[in-house]
């Protein structure tokens, strides 16, 4: 039997404890200490360093999510000064680091249940743990990086292990069963010679046995040795008075913090205005000498994440839905302090604002917004057997059965997700029906039994009977949510549709309008398509599309139609537009440009947008008038919807030579992801908000994505991408894709994962699907790799951008524009 100097000098861990917190864990820590194995415990954590807590975050993904999984080399990086561990975190973790360190000794830490229950209630049960309290504290803690990840920790463990709050009134039930599935857990996964079954009552002999150590031993008042008393420490009142110590710690350094920076900031504040003047002219000469080299304004970008952009578009939201409530309000002081002249003049503005918005309100957006809530005209229904097909290739690029489900049915419980639950989303999915609508025929209905029955298959268990209480996502069925915004939001689109048609006519580009009595029909009206009448402006030969057009005079490049996405239609591509038109082959022929204006997806209230075939043919005649018979296809975000009907187009389909898709949401549409994030999540941080509320909740945009937006229209399978219709024996189309690692719409590391490897993502694959490296030709800080796949589709995968963020920034813009031209040549 050891002495304790032996067991402090043997290593890695020796000792797992087994025991969640409240069943003695702090007792055993000063024992094991007393034993000679310095131990990690919860207290520990708290005053760990930052990597090592964000790996106890990531820990958590590996166990609770299966994403990633745990290594030896970050149990070593934690457990590096310690021989033992017990308590959270590990607890939680405990058979992963008994089956990492397989010599070590593992202790189950037992305690009545019900005694645990009552003492973690007593110690956990306090009610400051709302919403409020936590953005509090987040802001107070907000330059103290390692107690932020610490209190991430903490809420993540509330939320996704425990999953209840111990001072609801149902939390005993949930408690019990989590302790005994917890105990449960770890004496099947460690073996018997492995683990002792042990409680603090036992005192110190089962547990030095255990361990093979000695019991420890003082000499008493008469010179005898006796053993040492076990420890018996962490009772509630200590346990509070510890907790309340590192608390009143951290809050001490998060008002310390606060108090110099605002301070340095009050005195700066003082400095910057007292010498505002000759400051503005520094600036303006810095921007004038930027301007001048780059010839371009700065871009305007798709906001982050921050805490002062977050407070930023609140504001900005706020003003703009509630402009009415707000002109009302600013109309009346104005009024009550008149006849001063400053509120004269604010009376005017405020009045006019006001019958502005009533006018607008009452006139053009409740009608359109009433309009919102007609039934959807769904495509011709498709065969028995093109659903069987379609149904089957969806099963099969399903990556996360369970997640699919419940992000199908807006974040629902499993449990509430019965079979009546999918036969509804079946009948809208694959039929285009709502569930009180007639009845399938018996053949339909037994097709609809073969598919339930292979979605069990899927789960691995049987869905139960009955209808629960989960509501599955039907996007052309639900009923459509708007939100009002300001007729002053519409003026800036009208401005900046001014500026953005500016900035085409000065980059070479002629605009196609469409018919006068078409023009007259969106909102906000464009004026500038009559003042300037004439100049750079012709009729579009498609009356329903309207178009930018730049001349093709090169005999070595293709031309190139580009396809935007949802904005503000043409204006965040600026850049990228302007960089294609003065690109010139090497004997200065210019590439010829279609740009077009999909209006229905550009912030305006316009008719309804056209249907798959009409677009086609409206596309159709648009080439033929320019006598275009080969060009490539550049498409954005939505635009890869409309992609996908001219890439399966019998008429277009054999003209598109390549293809570029940005950011694109038609791969993989099947999958929950996009169809969630942009119609039904809820916002919390500030890019989330902006999408929120200025496209998903536009009444243009979620018309044209309630009620036209058909998914099994516009979902595209890759080998649909690189195979030209009625092309045998010719080559296959080549193909770049480009994404986001950030994107907040699409799920891109599915998509990457798909498109690098051949086939579906069910089936099993050799390599890691990389053909040929191509990163070396981008610029090393873009953090970005380039790839062609066994797809035979080239990956470009900007690993720090957002949705859309790839126009942005200069370098990615070249990056796009080279990878374009390379797809332009013959």
């Amino acid at each position: 039997m050891g002495s304790a100097d032996e067991a402090k000098d043997a290593g890695p861990i020796k000792v797992v404890v087994c025991g969640l917190g409240r069943t003695g864990t702090a007792s055993m820590k000063d024992a094991l200490e007393r034993l000679g194995f310095p131990t990690y415990h919860a207290f520990d954590f708290w005053y760990d360093s930052q990597p090592n807590i964000e790996r106890w975050n990531r820990f958590i993904d590996v166990k609770y999510h299966g994403k990633g999984e745990f290594t030896r080399e970050d149990w070593d990086a934690i457990f590096k000064d310690y021989a033992a561990t017990v308590d959270a975190p590990s607890a939680f973790f405990a058979p992963e680091i008994a089956e990492a360190y397989p010599d070590a000794k593992v202790v189950i830490l037992n305690r009545d249940p019900e005694a645990w229950f009552r003492s973690c209630q007593a110690a956990f049960g306090h009610r400051n743990n709302s919403a409020l309290t936590k953005r509090i504290f987040r802001l107070l803690v907000r330059w103290q990086p390692r107690i932020r990840a610490i209190a991430t920790h903490m809420d993540r463990k509330q939320d996704e292990i425990w999953g209840f709050e111990w001072h609801d009134a149902g939390a005993r039930p949930k408690a019990l069963a989590f302790f005994e599935a917890y105990y449960a857990e770890c004496r099947a996964r460690i073996p018997e010679d492995r683990r002792i079954e042990f409680s603090v009552q036992e005192g110190w002999a089962p547990l030095c046995a255990h361990l093979g150590v000695e019991v420890p031993t003082e000499t008493d008042g008469e010179g005898r040795a006796v053993a040492v008393p076990f420890p018996r420490t962490n009772e509630a009142a200590q346990f509070k008075e510890r907790v309340g110590g590192v608390a009143r710690k951290v809050i001490r350094q998060g008002v310390w913090d606060w108090a110099w920076r605002l301070a340095v900031a009050g005195v700066a504040g003082r400095y910057f205005w007292m010498y505002r003047a000759p400051l503005k002219g520094l600036v303006t000469g810095l921007l004038s000498s930027v301007q001048a080299q780059y010839c371009a304004s700065p871009d305007i970008i798709m906001i982050g994440t921050s805490l002062p952009e977050y407070i930023f578009i609140r504001i900005c939201i706020f003003l703009l839905r509630y402009s009415i409530l707000l002109a009302a309000v600013g109309l009346a002081v104005c009024y009550y302090l008149s006849p001063r002249p400053f509120a004269i003049y604010g009376v005017w503005t405020f009045g006019a604002i006001l019958v502005a918005e009533i006018v607008f309100c009452l006139f053009l957006y409740t009608p359109y917004r009433t309009r919102l809530q007609r039934e959807a005209k769904h495509p011709p229904p498709l065969t028995s057997a093109e659903r069987k097909a379609l149904f089957t290739k969806c099963l099969a690029n399903i990556p996360d059965p369970e997640g699919y489900l419940r992000k199908w049915f807006l974040g629902a419980d499993l449990r509430d997700i019965r079979k009546e639950n999918v036969r509804e989303f079946l009948l809208w999915a694959f039929f285009d029906r709502d569930n009180g609508e007639s009845e399938q025929d018996g053949e339909e209905e037994e097709e609809l039994g073969l598919y339930l029955k292979d979605i069990e298959a899927m789960l691995g268990r049987p869905l139960a009977e009955g209808r629960g209480s989960a509501k599955c996502l039907r996007l052309t069925i639900d009923q459509i949510e708007t939100r009002y915004r300001s007729v002053l939001w519409f003026g800036i689109v009208t401005l900046v549709d001014f500026i953005s048609h500016m900035r085409m006519i000065w980059d070479g580009y002629e605009y196609h309008a469409q018919p006068l009595m078409k023009r007259m029909t969106v909102f906000p009206p464009r004026p500038l398509l009559w003042l300037l009448a004439g100049l750079a402006q012709r009729s579009s030969k498609a009356d329903n599309l309207a178009y930018w057009y730049r001349p093709h005079t090169s005999k070595k490049l293709a031309p190139i139609v580009f396809l935007h996405g949802i904005g503000i239609g043409l204006w965040p591509y600026r850049s990228f537009l302007g960089q294609l038109a003065r690109t010139t082959d090497e004997d200065g022929g210019q590439v010829g440009i279609i740009a077009l204006e999909l209006l229905p997806i550009s912030m305006r209230l316009t008719n309804e947008p056209m249907s798959r075939p009409e677009f086609i043919q409206q596309v159709n005649q648009v080439l033929e008038s320019h006598g275009w018979t080969e060009f490539v296809l550049v498409s954005h975000s939505y635009g890869s919807v409309l992609t996908t009907h001219l890439v399966r187009s019998a008429e277009v389909g054999p003209k598109i030579k390549s293809l570029v898709l940005v950011d694109p949401v038609s791969i993989l549409l099947h999958l929950p992801d996009v169809a969630y994030n942009f119609t039904r999540r809820k916002p919390r941080t500030a890019n989330e908000w902006q999408l929120w509320f200025f496209a998903s909740m536009d009444p243009g945009i979620a018309h044209t994505l309630g009620r036209h937006f058909f998914w099994r229209e516009n979902i595209v399978w890759k080998e649909e991408l690189t195979e030209k219709p009625s092309s045998a024996g010719e080559a296959k189309r080549k193909v770049a894709i480009c994404l986001g690692g950030r994107d907040l719409i699409v799920d891109t590391s599915v998509v990457e994962s798909y498109l690098r490897m051949k086939g579906d993502l069910k089936e099993s694959q050799d390599g890691d699907g990389i053909i040929s490296d191509r990163s070396s030709s981008l610029d090393g800080s873009l953090e970005a790799t380039r790839y062609l796949s066994a797809s035979g589709i080239e990956v470009l995968f900007f690993r720090l951008l957002d949705h859309a963020q790839i126009f942005d920034g200069k370098k990615e813009v070249e990056t796009l524009v080279e990878v374009v031209m390379s797809h332009c040549e013959a």
